[in-house]
């Protein structure tokens, strides 16, 4: 059964909206429609100003405040840690092939020495050349005596190449042949007779100057022949108006 209001609950009832109307400020009094104006609160009002109930509703009430989300920051790199490339400025000359055993095992040669007569040259094909009118005679680049430097003062790496030129007897005519390096191709320059039969050792360009390295016998064909079985015989040959000078011969010992 429902019971009815008693004296006491009607007094705690306006106890409370005594409280409510003596506490409450304009702004909340207006917003409940005791006075005209509708939901209207001032943010003018310093915290200290502001009762605690009028500051309930103004929290609870006041339009929400939009947060913008928070950007990351870019970290901070150091310069050091990423410098700036090296920019390398081009050559003033422009690029050249460089000379290769390859290319001069499949190249052009004159059949003369100093090459004066260009209608007059043998074409090797993997280092060897073979006459159709004499099928026995035959050019051959020799293995191990290709060397590579710059012999006329162009900063271009240059060669020499020691061909062994056999008409189909017994003699074995060795000869020392300068090339150019001409746009990346090889170009016959000059050459020099080495000796019949002889064995080269090793050739080497060292500051533009040719170094051939023979085994001791040397026979007449050179203008001061040696005989030492027991020897090595180093000759250094320098290019002068376009041919091979005979600058010194060492006697080295085995």
């Amino acid at each position: 059964m429902h019971r009815g209001w008693s004296r006491g609950d009607v007094l705690t009832l306006l106890s409370l909206i005594v409280a409510i109307i003596t506490f409450a400020t304009p702004e909340v009094r207006r917003c409940i429609g005791w006075e005209a104006g509708g939901c209207t609160f001032s943010t003018s009002q310093s915290p200290a100003n502001v009762s605690p109930l009028s500051s309930t509703f103004s929290h609870s009430l006041s339009s929400p405040t939009i947060i913008p989300s928070a950007q990351p920051t870019p970290p901070t790199v150091s310069p050091s840690l990423f410098p700036s490339p090296t920019v390398f400025s081009s050559p003033t000359r422009p690029y050249i092939a460089q000379l290769t055993p390859e290319k001069l095992a499949n190249a052009e040669y004159c059949e003369d020495l100093l090459c004066q007569d260009s209608d007059r040259t043998i074409w090797l094909s993997h280092g060897v050349y073979r006459s159709d009118i004499h099928p026995e005679a035959f050019t051959q680049l020799l293995d191990g005596t290709v060397s590579f430097g710059d012999l006329n003062n162009d900063g271009i790496p240059d060669a020499v190449v020691v061909l062994g030129y056999s008409g189909g007897g017994s003699g074995f005519l060795i000869r020392l042949i300068v090339i150019l390096n001409d746009g990346g191709k090889p170009k016959h320059l000059t050459g020099t007779i080495l000796g019949d039969r002889v064995s080269v050792k090793s050739t080497s360009i060292e500051s533009g100057q040719i170094l051939v390295e023979l085994d001791g016998r040397l026979d007449m064909l050179q203008p001061q022949p040696v005989q030492c079985d027991e020897c090595l015989v180093l000759q250094t040959y320098e290019l002068k108006n376009s041919q091979l000078v005979l600058v010194s011969r060492k006697i080295l010992q085995k």
